[in-house]
């Protein structure tokens, strides 16, 4: 597991991310996450994550009234995402769901969070476009009106 030494598995932290402090530093390096998901996918990680995050939502919003707008990612912290709009919907919150990833390159558990959450009522965004060279594009629109391009550029560096 983690190196004594390394923040977040990673001899300098200051060339993985300029901003980290030994504070803020991964616990694990994406393998290491990785090969911890796998010994315990049966455990239902996903589920408690997502549970947890709705819970602080809830606790943040309170009874306002006012939309909760849930950006989800491609991967696992996404399928925690849908898992808490799901949990945030099934107690009446006015949940949007804003996702531009490509459902069937979804990680199996996030795919399954995903649909979880279409079942309970939500809809799902327009797909994805791919313009080449990799670029993928959306528009999405906001409980308020307010329409946003979203692009996925993996060519785009820091």
């Amino acid at each position: 597991m983690r190196r004594p030494g390394r923040l977040g598995g990673h001899a300098n932290g200051a060339a993985y991310n300029r901003a980290m402090t030994p504070a803020l530093a991964p616990i694990l390096d994406l393998a290491e996450l990785r090969d911890f998901e796998a010994r315990h996918q049966d455990a239902g990680l996903m589920e408690r994550a997502g549970a947890a995050a709705a819970e602080v939502v809830a606790r943040l919003c309170g009874d306002r009234g006012r939309p909760i707008v849930v950006l989800a990612g491609p991967g696992n912290n996404g399928g925690d995402a849908f898992v808490a709009a799901r949990l945030l919907r099934s107690t009446y919150h006015d949940v949007h769901v804003v996702f531009a990833g490509d459902p069937q390159r979804m990680p199996k558990d996030a795919a399954a969070a995903l649909q979880h959450l279409i079942e309970h009522g939500a809809t799902p965004n327009e797909d994805v476009q791919d313009v080449g060279g990799n670029i993928k594009v959306a528009s999405v629109k906001d409980p308020f009106g307010n329409i946003f391009g979203v692009i996925e550029n993996p060519n785009f560096k820091l």
